[in-house]
């Protein structure tokens, strides 16, 4: 039903499809970078919550990465709908490997945070 409204909305099936894509692909592969930072800069010695959660080294190192992860999938993006506007081919090839690359690195940032010992927590 959500691509219905978003293909009616934007003009074509395509179009629905990608508004659709693109956040729950970019979701997890922010969502792999924040763990990461999280196992890599672990804080221990916080008095209450709030200290963990928006006081920590790893809170601006996860915005930093997210922005840099996803800065150049933009900018691929935009040259290939509005500077490449006449090739089909490119626009689905760009925007699939760019699909494809953000899913696997989300997907290998996963699995070596999966590998991670308590013990190599401290």
């Amino acid at each position: 039903v959500l691509l219905s409204v978003l293909a009616a909305a934007l003009g074509g099936w395509m179009d629905g499809i990608w508004t659709a894509a693109f956040p729950l692909v970019f979701l997890w592969l922010l969502s792999a970078i924040g763990i990461w930072v999280n196992l890599k800069l672990p804080s221990f010695d916080w008095e209450s919550e709030t200290n963990v959660v928006k006081q920590s080294l790893s809170l601006p190192i996860s915005m930093l990465a997210g922005s840099v992860s996803v800065l150049p999938a933009a900018g691929a993006v935009f040259l290939v709908e509005y500077v490449f506007t006449q090739n089909l081919w490119a626009e689905l090839a760009v925007k699939g490997g760019i699909l494809i690359l953000a899913i696997l690195g989300g997907t290998l940032l996963y699995r070596s945070c999966c590998r991670v010992s308590w013990e190599a927590l401290g």
